[in-house]
């Protein structure tokens, strides 16, 4: 099939790379310009190594790439981790399909921190899922999914790890499927969607009145490649439990709520128990 890709960063980049093992014609790769991408590079290497045409565009629904579009005339639209939404006028030039590449099981985290979501929340299970483009985000039938089992020491990085694996193998099929028409649609169910925005530096700061889960739930979320969790001047990467003697002590030791800096690591006093942590910088205020 003839195929536009649209997206921004490793993960559009590994979509990509699997789509060209698969034999498949990309007619080009569209990146949106704007102030603070910066992991576009990756994807602009993967499309100059396959000697694909590498376009970035201020407004990925402007009328110069729509005219740009009809003469690619794709058979099929992917987008994957593409932070803006695309408009009807776009997404319907595609012959047969345009679908979207979503880090969750939908209609469950909508919008722009699907992944960081689900650690934030303690879910045990999340997802992939690709699903027909509508002109609402995210809405749009489901076409395959796939579970990702998480545990409660499952850091942002590590889910990101596994979720690129399954982009690459879900993205294929799913591309197979369309190209011969077989696939069933399932409709989203609305009384179980939920929808969050992208992340603000106040998400990341850690509130000593909420539990210690809940923190150690923030700081496996925003962790690298993001800018951390933070309080007070200290940004911290990991968390840990002591085990119950030692949490004991430690809350005798440490009653008010806080961070404490003990040798080589800090010491956080929750409400309802403590978190320990090895890997922690100062950072400015």
């Amino acid at each position: 099939m003839n195929i536009v890709l649209l997206g921004e960063d490793i993960f559009t980049a590994a979509v990509l790379r699997c789509l060209v093992t698969d034999n498949q014609k990309i007619s080009a790769v569209i990146c949106p310009f704007y102030m603070g991408n910066r992991e576009y590079k990756s994807l602009q290497k993967a499309a100059e190594e396959n000697h694909i045409p590498f376009l970035r565009v201020n407004d990925v629904n402007a009328e110069e790439l729509r005219k740009q579009l009809l003469d690619l005339a794709p058979d099929l639209i992917i987008t994957v981790h593409l932070r803006r939404i695309l408009h009807q006028s776009i997404y319907s030039i595609a012959a047969k399909a345009a679908i979207n590449v979503h880090p969750s099981l939908l209609p469950k985290y909508r919008g722009l921190s699907p992944q960081h979501q689900a650690l934030l929340n303690g879910d045990q299970l999340t997802g992939v899922t690709i699903h027909f483009i509508e002109e609402k985000p995210d809405t749009g039938d489901i076409i395959l999914q796939e579970e990702i089992p998480l545990n409660g020491d499952t850091s942002i990085y590590e889910l990101q790890i596994q979720m690129i694996s399954v982009y690459k193998h879900l993205v294929s099929q799913a591309v197979k499927q369309i190209e011969v028409n077989d696939f069933i649609m399932i409709e989203q169910d609305e009384k179980r969607a939920s929808w969050y925005g992208r992340l603000n530096r106040s998400d990341r700061e850690i509130n000593f009145k909420k539990s210690r889960s809940e923190i150690h739930n923030l700081i496996r979320a925003v962790s690298k490649p993001y800018k951390g969790a933070f309080y007070n001047g200290v940004t911290v990467w990991t968390s840990s439990f002591p085990d119950r003697p030692m949490e004991k002590e430690l809350m005798d030791k440490y009653p008010e709520a806080g961070i404490y800096f003990a040798e080589d690591q800090i010491i956080m006093r929750l409400k309802d128990g403590v978190l320990l942590s090895q890997d922690f910088e100062k950072c400015e205020m």
